[in-house]
């Protein structure tokens, strides 16, 4: 028997076949979150979809970002990988050392926890709806006077404002003050120690893995 050669109309009918399942696989996703609106006037909630890590990348080294804005495209959601910067644009940086400065907090310990928190994205959104550079949530950006956590300057001086209170807290003791920010103040005077959260304790450590790189780095 010969063997068989596909002909012209066969390949016509299907290369649009094979193109469309190869554009509509179904991705990793693992969870679709939306923001919450409760206190901020005028707000719209906004979802992310939050995919399973590509192989290759580490979350836990801030190279993906965490959540990913959802499109709408064709009738269809879709969200493309966003992968965070490992450091800071120069006018970033400036603005969070001017900012951190005058707020009394190293700007290195400043600089290391945006790109912990946010990816120095500054219109990132987490899953619980902390909101910005600094991640603030609403009711901890209202408590310390930002109106607009997606502004960066209100964020950085918000999220300083809130790191100095911490540190102040807890007499200057930063691995105390970082658990604080990331778990709450009540829960580290709780266990009058970094909290036994794996999350908790992995930010930690995380935050001053990136504050001595960016020592080296200056």
């Amino acid at each position: 028997m010969r063997p068989f050669a596909p002909t012209d109309l066969v390949r016509a009918l299907i290369a649009p076949v094979a193109a469309f399942l190869l554009s509509h696989a179904t991705p990793a996703i693992a969870e679709i979150h939306c923001t919450a609106c409760e206190g901020i006037p005028d707000c719209k909630p906004i979802c992310w979809e939050f995919e399973s890590t590509p192989q290759g990348f580490d979350r836990e080294l801030d190279t993906v970002a965490p959540a990913n804005p959802l499109h709408e495209a064709d009738g269809l959601w879709e969200a493309s990988l966003r992968r965070k910067p490992l450091a800071a644009h120069p006018k970033l940086q400036a603005l969070i050392h001017q900012i951190a400065t005058a707020g009394r907090v190293e700007p290195a310990l400043v600089e290391a926890v945006v790109r912990a928190e946010s990816g120095f994205d500054p219109f990132a959104v987490s899953h619980r709806g902390a909101q910005g550079l600094m991640q603030l949530m609403p009711k901890t950006a209202r408590s310390v006077g930002v109106k607009n956590s997606f502004s960066a300057q209100e964020s950085l001086r918000g999220g300083v404002t809130y790191l100095r209170q911490m540190l102040d807290l807890f007499e200057g003791d930063t691995r105390l003050a970082l658990a604080a920010y990331n778990a709450g103040p009540g829960t580290v005077l709780e266990y009058r120690d970094v909290p036994p959260y794996k999350e908790t304790r992995g930010y930690v450590e995380r935050v001053f893995r990136f504050r001595e790189q960016i020592r080296a780095r200056r």
